[in-house]
């Protein structure tokens, strides 16, 4: 057996569990204090002369290496010892400006008193190492008691306070063990070494344990049973309380797609002047099944002209006295409607005094603000032949045209910029020049604008056409020219285009005179590479007179126009029923139903003023 190996089973040997007589066990504990005395233990019991004089040899010589003997380390955690730890913090978490606490107890199951010369607690942060010690200067035989004065049955308990740094401001603390040191720091020495903060020798029963939880972590130990007295290895050092009034302000709701301007305003509250103001905002991301996802439709800004990000952090303040007042301005841009939750924290450094020492505290102040996001406009496409009626397909070549209806759902006033349309390959303006004609409009609350887009499909095959989209460029008239123009598009529908063999034009006046020439003229225009054989015949009226061509039997060659000119001379005024023109091709029969939709069939007339 090793010189280790004999101090370790002595120490427990001396335990409560080991099933030893008391004088056995008073023996042990003096053989023990000998060898920390450079001294040479008492021989065994049952051993012959030979190994007792051989064992006192080398205890002599053992004794003789003092200093030069390697140091003793005894896991306290794998034995059951004659001395048991109990370590813990008080509180489950600590606020920075105060002392954190520890509490240490020491119980011996030894038959006599036994003096320790160096009690030693270890934590995470080994900066904290140096509050933790408690060194006996006295000899080990010194008969005199003092705090590391172990009498057998009773529990010593040390206290220890320290105050934390601010780089473990909202971080764990944890005891990382307990170091317990026998004998004479100069001489022959043990330590004893817990990990964590000790504990129990061995497991209790499950019925101890729920006692045990019962008993408060700021209870007075020295009235609560060893036994059941609580285990608490780390703590929590919670921030300072910050004092600062933190809003966010806002004219909500939000319009989709616009910059849309958020003010954080700071009043500092405490009673010092703060240092080093730091402001940040960001999303909170959304929480779904306990699964945290980003919110990849919402957009921050500092400026509207710098990137933006899911976090942004404001221009530093470097000081702000007592109730003063700062406001920090930022943009969010959302792409869909929906509620927000904005983040906003503000760090800042303030002098205090803790335990007369006056020191820079860090502090944080988080709030949550909620910005509901809204559609600003809700834009219906529809589409219609020249004469506004709703159609459901197009012909080819043939110009139709796409209603757009805005109404505005903000609640507040929106000024319009314009609108485009992005059209689709197949697609055309009938015009050369198409302009917008929701310049410079302002829009309140349910109010609706309505504009019209002459179109023409240009393709030469019947299949089902994207016509394109629609956009609108607005912001808010309260904004003015200090927030860009925010863009709404919608997708315009997907029609059907059929081609048509025969189209026909009609060029007329808007409205006509009583008893005065009203000229009207047809163009037909033969869209297939064949000569068709056309049959017309105009049917009277009586409120015309007219002059053409009642029936007419004619060719038109592939692609090729043929001219129909009438005069009319309206009899009566007001609303009245144009002659019906009926058109016949040979090759295409039903032609005339597809051409009725763009054929005229009323007029305006109005009476003539005698002067």
């Amino acid at each position: 057996m090793s010189f280790e190996e004999y101090v370790t089973v002595s120490i427990e040997l001396m335990g409560r569990y080991a099933q030893v007589p008391r004088e056995e066990k008073i023996r042990i504990q003096m053989n023990l204090h000998k060898i920390f005395q450079d001294e040479v233990p008492e021989p065994e019991h049952g051993c012959e002369h030979d190994s007792v004089e051989k064992g006192r040899a080398l205890w002599t010589t053992i004794s003789a290496g003092g200093k030069s003997r390697s140091p003793i380390v005894v896991e306290m955690n794998s034995i059951t010892a004659f001395v048991e730890c109990k370590a813990c913090f008080t509180a489950d978490s600590f606020l920075c400006e105060s002392p954190v606490t520890v509490k240490l107890g020491l119980h011996s199951f030894a038959p006599m008193p036994i003096r320790f010369s160096q009690l030693s607690v270890r934590f995470s942060n080994e900066a904290y190492n140096q509050f933790g010690i408690v060194v006996d200067e006295n000899a080990v035989d010194d008969p005199i008691e003092s705090t590391s004065y172990l009498k057998p049955g009773q529990t010593l308990w040390h206290t220890f306070q320290f105050i934390v740094e601010q780089d473990d401001v909202d971080c764990n603390l944890s005891i990382a063990g307990v170091d317990l040191v026998l004998g004479s720091l100069e001489g022959c020495c043990a330590t004893l070494r817990w990990t964590d903060g000790g504990g129990d020798a061995i497991v209790h029963p499950f019925a101890t344990q729920v006692h045990r939880k019962k008993v408060a972590l700021n209870a007075d130990f020295s009235v609560v049973s060893w036994d059941v007295l609580p285990s608490n290895y780390s703590t929590h050092i919670s921030p300072r309380e910050a004092n600062l009034d933190v809003q966010l302000l806002q004219k909500g709701p939000a319009l989709v797609n616009e910059f849309y301007l958020m003010t954080v305003s700071i009043t500092n509250t405490e009673v010092a002047q703060i240092s080093n103001v730091r402001t940040s905002i960001s999303v909170v991301t959304a929480v779904a099944d306990a699964v945290a996802t980003a919110q990849p439709n919402t957009f921050l800004y500092e400026d509207i002209d710098l990137p933006c990000s899911q976090l942004i952090s404001m221009p530093l303040l470097e000081e702000l006295k007592p109730n003063q007042k700062v406001d920090n301005v930022a943009y969010v841009r959302c792409v869909d409607s929906g509620a927000r939750l904005m983040c906003i924290q503000v760090s800042y450094q303030i002098p205090i005094d803790i335990s007369g020492k006056m020191s820079m505290c860090n502090c944080m102040k988080e709030i949550t603000s909620s910005i509901e996001v809204c559609e600003p406009f809700n834009i219906t496409v529809s589409l219609t032949n020249m004469k506004f009626e709703k159609i459901e397909k197009v012909q080819l070549g043939e110009a139709f045209l796409s209603r757009m209806e805005v109404k505005c759902l903000s609640p507040w006033p929106v000024a319009l910029q314009g609108s485009s349309l992005n059209l689709a390959k197949l697609v055309k303006f009938a015009d050369e020049e198409s302009l917008s004609q929701l310049t410079d409009v302002s829009l309140k609350q349910n109010d609706c604008a309505v504009e019209f887009r002459c179109l023409l499909s240009s393709g030469q095959t019947p299949s089902e056409i994207d016509i394109g989209s629609y956009s609108i460029e607005w912001r808010r008239v309260q904004n003015g020219a200090a927030v860009p123009f925010a863009s709404t598009t919608v997708s315009l529908p997907t029609v059907e285009a059929e081609p048509i063999p025969l189209s026909l034009h009609v060029d007329m006046p808007a409205y006509g005179h009583m008893k005065a020439v009203l000229p009207l003229t047809y163009l037909l225009h033969n869209q297939t590479p064949f000569v068709q054989d056309m049959e017309i015949a105009m049917e009277s009226s009586e409120a015309f007179m007219l002059s053409g061509h009642k029936q007419l039997f004619f060719r038109i060659l592939p692609d090729s126009q043929h001219i129909l000119r009438y005069n009319l001379f309206p009899l009566f005024p007001g609303y009245v029923t144009l002659p019906r023109l009926r058109v016949n091709m040979v090759r295409y029969s039903g032609v005339l139903d597809q051409l009725s939709s763009v054929v005229p069939t009323h007029i305006f007339i109005k009476v003539c003023m005698v002067l």
